[in-house]
């Protein structure tokens, strides 16, 4: 019987054992299960699926044909009649862009159309590998290769990400999961690595927020993240560095595309990152001018005050809001007086059947 460190063969210094071909054994699965199925709706023909992915591949094609200057400046006389749309401002930009200049790469003699269809299944499989990585780095191999499995399996996902589903979903999870994993493996690394890592991951989730508005409810975790690292760690020159770095490069990222632009940067988002940021640089000063005994209790008090501060910034509504969809996923019990608001399905509080049809791949832990 194998040993898991049992080695195989050497790579240069690296040694691969046993226990490696098991975990790349997992990854396959996890990737080739996730890309069968989500090719799934091929059985109803090679076709975009739904109405909105017919209006990306459109805009997509017409930065292939056009050229990326001429869409910044597209004011579309076919849409929104009978003022037209200023597509830039009005569209996820970084959905285009990105599927626009992963054609150029890989597209071959394939059409844009036949490219938009497949690019979600490519894109949602390769999520796996992506979460996996995030996960490992936070808990350990045996975690990362369940979150993979995950990811391949769960419903809700799987029904946002399949073949044709050319929205902003699958490419925005994907880049903003890529630019969490390098912001917590830049913790692990010295400081020119992690501001590598950090600069990379920050333009990464700064391109996932132009590639899907649902990404800044990523903020929030990150946010909380850069507040709770004074309580855990007593040397915070790195993890303050890296948070310098990665949200700097965020908000330029994300400010620099027609949308979200500036309503990123100065709207919910964008402050709950500034905020953070700010409160590890309070912190470090707090504690070069407390003593051991005295820091985590000065600790708790500025945190107590930059909680007084956020509160005052929502009361007094000193932002950019948000539109009423993301403010009703996070608080499910708002009701808006709009009937228009009303009538888009995914505004609807959901149901116990929701729940379960989407998140039944957590019943396997039940016992």
């Amino acid at each position: 019987m194998l040993s898991g460190d049992q080695v195989l063969f050497h790579v240069g210094p690296y040694n691969f054992r046993t226990r490696h071909l098991l975990v790349l054994a997992v990854l396959v699965i996890a990737f080739t299960t996730a890309f069968i199925m989500r090719s799934f709706p091929i059985k109803y023909g090679f076709y975009l699926n739904e109405f909105d992915p017919y209006f990306d591949y459109r805009a997509t094609k017409y930065i292939v044909d056009n050229g990326l200057d001429a869409y910044l400046k597209w004011h579309d006389d076919k849409s929104w009649y009978p003022d037209g749309r200023n597509i830039p401002k009005t569209s996820q930009v970084g959905l285009h862009i990105t599927s626009a200049f992963l054609y150029k790469i890989f597209g071959g003699n394939s059409s844009v159309l036949d490219f938009t269809i497949v690019l979600p299944v490519v894109v949602g499989s390769l999520t796996t590998i992506v979460t996996f990585a995030l996960v490992r780095s936070l808990g350990g191999t045996t975690a990362g290769l369940f979150s993979a499995l995950l990811i391949a399996f769960t419903p809700a996902i799987i029904q946002r990400g399949n073949l044709g589903w050319f929205k902003s979903e699958p490419l925005g999870l994907f880049l903003a999961l890529l630019g969490l994993y390098l912001l917590i493996s830049a913790l692990k690394h010295r400081q020119n690595v992690a501001i590598a890592k950090a600069l990379v991951g920050g333009l990464l989730l700064g391109l996932a927020n132009a590639s899907w508005g649902g990404i800044q409810y990523f903020s929030i975790p990150i946010s909380l993240f850069f507040f709770a690292v004074t309580f855990l760690r007593k040397d915070i020159k790195i993890p303050l560095i890296v948070a310098i770095v990665f949200t700097v490069a965020t908000l330029l990222s994300a400010g620099s595309f027609p949308r979200p632009g500036l309503s990123f940067v100065f709207g919910l988002p964008g402050i709950a990152l500034i905020g953070g940021t700010i409160f590890l640089i309070a912190s470090l000063i707090l504690r070069r001018l407390s003593s051991s005994n005295t820091f985590i209790r000065n600790n708790w008090i500025l945190l107590g005050v930059f909680f007084a501060i956020s509160l005052g910034i929502i009361i007094s509504g000193t932002f950019i809001g948000s539109s009423f969809r993301y403010l009703n996923a996070v608080n499910p019990f708002l009701s808006s007086q709009n009937p228009l608001v009303e009538s888009v399905a995914e505004h609807f509080t959901p149901t116990v059947v929701d729940y379960f049809t989407d998140y039944s791949i957590l019943l396997m832990f039940a016992g």
